[in-house]
């Protein structure tokens, strides 16, 4: 079955600003989400893998090589 989970740069104090009025989307992460302050990821940040790795090993999956690309921000 899938899992949900959320690996997101933002910080939990700003995840939780921005999330709360949507609990019928977010509800179902509940306890599964992964923000960009957490210190498992050691302050790496973007463009750094480490929050995707992390929240896969999260889930029980087996993290293999992979190509990740992100839109870029418009302006």
């Amino acid at each position: 079955p899938l899992v949900p989970q959320i690996a997101t740069g933002s910080k939990r104090k700003n995840f939780n600003i921005k999330s709360a009025h949507l609990s019928h989307l977010f509800g179902p992460f509940e306890g599964k989400v992964l923000c960009g302050d957490d210190p498992i990821l050691e302050g790496k940040g973007k463009p750094d893998p480490t929050i995707f790795i992390e929240a896969a090993k999260m889930l029980g999956i087996e993290c293999v090589p992979f190509t990740l690309y992100e839109r870029p921000a418009r302006y």
